[in-house]
């Protein structure tokens, strides 16, 4: 059965009923208010005047904190979950090239380090 209901351009309501009732979820006494409200407040606007004041994370030490504060931030609702996954998934990212970075470093000073030795051995091998 379709809702009994008519919208606001005067037309019926096209939604089922629900079950014992002429109406359907949204034309239900009270009940668009509440999911109307519950969608408001999983929407609210993220404002990062709410937030603790924090440094651009530079180090793993600097992204621990990072994701810390963010968790806290999260259970006091003071950032959306939404939010903090995307800040979670950057951190990532930020954490894999700060590996890579280190990684970089580590194979440039073998790399030096071995010319080096090579250099060493050229010259003994001249001096031969």
């Amino acid at each position: 059965m379709r809702c009994q209901a008519q919208t606001k351009a005067a037309a019926r309501c096209s939604r089922p009923a629900l079950r014992g009732s002429k109406r359907c979820v949204m034309h239900t006494e009270g009940r668009a208010r509440e999911i109307g409200r519950k969608g408001g407040l999983r929407r609210r606007v993220f404002n990062p005047e709410n937030l603790s004041p924090l440094e651009t994370p530079r180090t793993a030490e600097d992204l621990t904190i990072f994701v810390a504060m963010t968790m806290t931030e999260v259970r006091l609702a003071r950032i959306d979950p939404r939010i903090a996954n995307a800040l979670s998934q950057l951190g990532g990212i930020f954490l894999r090239g700060l590996e890579l970075g280190e990684l970089a470093k580590r194979v440039a000073t073998l790399e030096a380090n071995r010319r080096g030795e090579e250099g060493n051995e050229n010259e003994s091998s001249k001096q031969d």
